[in-house]
């Protein structure tokens, strides 16, 4: 990708929050290690470093979270029972079905095209249910994508796109900060041995930052996690309708 179309793409809100903040976080360890590594004795330390810096690696981080991301969604959609904002129109499983004849309306009203089936229809077959669900969804969407008219539907797709990018690149930053504690253990014992000089200052940020990322994604980076914003934006998408449905009077 051209430098001046990469700049651009991360100019973008979503893709800065949902994709360049996720690939910052797990290339975090390899970017503090750098750092290290630039104020670390002898002088040719600094050129390696310079090197690999120019390679872009919260770049390549980037990259790997926009594939890894949605990847990951459609394993996480079969696990949950189907996508979030689905299951909010279905009846079947619906703690509130008269909520759910609502958003249907709402849907039929907003889109009078397309054709949303009721409670014995979807019954009758789920599959085809579904296809209609995703299909009104899918134009919802279209219709949400002004930020600045719909921002609390893109702050929650924002949550969401974060969250899930993360977490389809958790195993590569278990890797990564693995990889960060062992090698700036390696340093200091380096350090000691007065192989190498380097910050010991800089050894104990990178070794801390390592090890609450790994705590982070253990600890915090699941599933569940990845759920509650899935849940939280399709609430907020189809709570839409009521200003589209507002504008179209």
């Amino acid at each position: 990708m051209p430098a001046a179309d990469f700049f651009k793409d991360v100019s973008d809100p979503y893709t800065r929050r949902a994709r360049v903040f996720p690939g910052i976080t797990i290339t975090l360890p390899i970017s503090i290690l750098a750092v290290v590594l630039v104020t670390t004795k002898p002088a040719w330390w600094s050129g390696v470093v310079l090197v690999l810096g120019a390679s872009g690696a919260s770049f390549l981080g980037t990259q790997l979270v926009r594939a890894a991301g949605k990847g990951k969604e459609q394993a996480l959609y079969a696990s949950w029972g189907g996508a979030p904002t689905t299951q909010l129109l279905r009846f079947a499983g619906a703690s509130n079905k008269i909520t759910v004849k609502r958003r249907h309306d709402q849907l039929a009203q907003v889109f009078p095209d397309l054709s949303m089936p009721d409670e014995s229809a979807e019954s009758a077959n789920l599959q085809l249910a579904d296809q209609n669900y995703e299909t009104a969804i899918g134009a919802l969407i279209e219709r949400t994508r002004d930020a600045s008219s719909f921002p609390r539907v893109f702050d929650e797709l924002c949550q969401y796109g974060f969250r899930r990018n993360l977490w389809g690149c958790r195993k590569i930053g278990l890797w990564l900060a693995a990889i960060g504690l062992a090698s700036t253990i390696v340093l200091g014992a380096l350090n000691l041995a007065d192989v190498i000089s380097v910050s010991l200052l800089g050894i104990g940020l990178s070794a801390g930052i390592d090890i609450l990322l790994l705590i982070l994604l253990v600890f915090v980076v699941q599933e569940k996690w990845v759920r509650q914003a899935a849940d939280s934006y399709a609430a907020r998408l189809l709570g839409s309708l009521e200003i589209l449905i507002k504008a179209k009077a």
